[in-house]
């Protein structure tokens, strides 16, 4: 039986079934911590009958609520007939039914676990979320459970956080938080033979403004450079320079520099009309943004982004990386490049 027949199959139960998997508590959590205005726009996914739609419609939300289950939103507008501001769609969670950034808020109960592809679903969340609105996510902690891959046909069992942290942020979101609910989902086998109470957690971000430029804080800049015939000695440097953003150049060749960089966070979307800009990854991991399409370079491998190309360069983590650009580029968050 696929995830979608159990959910028809279930929905009469569903209110029922629910109130022994997790309390009430999960949802009103979960909308204390979005800090929901009324009158704004939330998407609830996965919204099954209808728990957290109620919720946003008490604090004065309008809801577009999404399910692939046809019987769990038949149940659901039988249970708010009459309600006004929820709109009803049928949808698939790496297609949503819903227009680019035209929601304030998304909210996902229970959902993620039960979808094929988690990161694209999380890409689809940022897609229809406004620049400045914020996503939230309840969900379970990684576990070993495998009966309820059969019984209650989970795709997933949980999620380790640094795996949703890092989908947050590919996905284009900031200010990203996923932390403990202190609240559990328990559920036991038909048959019996186990019962358990698994972690909820709560994952928060908030969709980037593209224009907005958030250079890193601990932004700390120096220029020596290195004379010819003298030998560049790159782990001590990189030792000495731990645990700050750093930015030194090593060495010019003709009109280009070479430089280091340790850094960690995101710079504004900008371009550069007249250079061409090398990355090189020596350690960690490095995202190149273009505005068709992302590039992921990992150590050893590098990247030129050619002049008047718009894009921003991003570090989920802590990166060490060597560029090579022309000397007109200043190694300044604000350099002069055009932003866009």
């Amino acid at each position: 039986m696929s995830s979608k027949n159990h959910f028809n199959d279930a929905a009469p139960e569903w209110d029922r079934l629910r109130q022994s998997y997790f309390s009430e508590a999960v949802r009103e959590k979960a909308i204390a911590i979005a800090q929901v205005q009324p009158g704004k726009l939330a998407a609830d996914l996965g919204a099954g009958t209808g728990f957290i739609t109620e919720a946003l419609v008490r604090h004065g939300l309008r809801v577009i609520a999404v399910d692939q289950s046809e019987a769990m939103l038949s149940e659901m507008q039988k249970k708010f007939a009459g309600v006004q501001g929820i709109d009803y769609r049928l949808g698939d969670a790496e297609q949503l039914p819903i227009e680019d950034a035209s929601v304030d808020y998304v909210f996902a109960n229970m959902y993620l676990h039960h979808v094929d592809n988690p990161a694209k679903a999380i890409l689809e969340m940022s897609r229809i979320l406004k620049p400045g609105g914020k996503v939230v996510i309840t969900d379970l902690d990684e576990h070993s459970h495998e009966f309820l891959r059969t019984e209650q046909h989970d795709r997933w069992l949980g999620f380790r956080r640094e795996d949703i942290r890092r989908c947050f942020f590919e996905a284009g979101l900031e200010d990203i938080h996923v932390d403990s609910l202190d609240e559990n989902c328990c559920t036991k086998s038909p048959c019996g033979c186990e019962e358990v109470a698994i972690s909820v957690f709560v994952a928060t971000g908030t969709k980037r403004d593209r224009k907005a430029a958030t250079p890193y804080p601990y932004a700390t800049y120096l220029d020596i450079k290195y004379p010819s015939l003298t030998v560049i000695d790159l782990p001590a440097l990189i030792q000495a320079c731990k645990d700050r953003w750093y930015n030194q150049t090593l060495c010019q060749v003709n009109d280009s520099v070479v430089r280091l960089g340790i850094v960690q966070g995101e710079y504004h979307w900008h371009k550069h009309d007249n250079d061409d800009e090398f990355f090189f990854v020596l350690e960690g991991r490095f995202i190149i943004d273009l505005e068709t399409h992302s590039v992921e370079l990992r150590p050893w491998q590098g990247f030129v982004v050619p002049k008047g190309v718009v894009h921003r360069t991003r570090a989920p983590e802590r990166c060490i990386i060597l560029m090579v650009e022309t000397s007109t580029i200043i190694p300044t968050g604000d350099d002069n490049g055009v932003d866009v």
